[in-house]
């Protein structure tokens, strides 16, 4: 089932991510130096910033349309694409979400760097629309990492068709094979097994 998700990071409009600059002189630094205001940055090229991360510089892409803009205090990095295993900066308000740049993949920042949150091979795949993040998780293979609670369990059928899986524990698993015609199918938001041929 689709999933969306609240870009909660500081964010204005079109999804801009506006944060808090450095006041140091980018031009005059580069990565690796040594930084002290922690979680602050500015643009250095259209796409990239420099990021003040537990005491060193480093660049934070800003993959977004609307890459990394303005000088100084007016400088703005979109971040809403991004990829597994790079810097990112959690908004003041909670976490930051955001698309892979494969638009199959949902990311969460997660102690500074991007990591996967949730597969979307559904056929809607990740989208951005102003603040939201919206992850088609209607596909899914085993093991895909996943995102449900409580109150609203995810099921989704594998790519074949011949499965049903279901999120546990961040983790799509097996719930039910489906071996009748119709395979596994989703239908107005809900998920169908055929199971009319069943394992004993």
């Amino acid at each position: 089932m689709a999933r969306v998700w609240q870009r909660l990071a500081v964010a204005v409009g079109s999804g801009l991510m506006l944060l808090v600059l450095s006041q140091c002189n980018a031009l005059k630094q580069k990565p690796g130096d040594k930084c002290v205001s922690n979680g602050k940055f500015q643009c250095t090229d259209p796409s990239t910033a420099l990021l003040c991360a537990s005491g060193t510089l480093v660049n934070m892409p800003c993959r977004g349309p609307n890459g990394c803009q303005g000088m100084g205090p007016a400088s703005q990095c979109d971040d809403d694409l991004g990829q597994a295993n790079e810097p990112c900066l959690n908004g003041a308000g909670g976490e930051n979400y955001a698309c892979g740049t494969d638009m199959k993949s949902q990311l969460v920042c997660n102690s500074g760097k991007w990591a996967i949150n949730s597969t979307c091979k559904g056929p809607g795949g990740c989208k951005v629309t102003g603040n939201l993040v919206h992850c088609d998780d209607d596909f899914a293979d085993l093991g895909d990492p996943c995102q449900s609670n409580a109150s609203d369990a995810n099921y989704s059928c594998t790519p074949d068709k011949k499965n049903m899986v279901v999120c546990t524990s961040n983790k799509f698993v097996e719930w039910e094979a489906c071996k009748g015609p119709k395979g596994c199918h989703i239908e107005s938001n809900l998920v169908y097994c055929d199971g009319a041929v069943r394992m004993h």
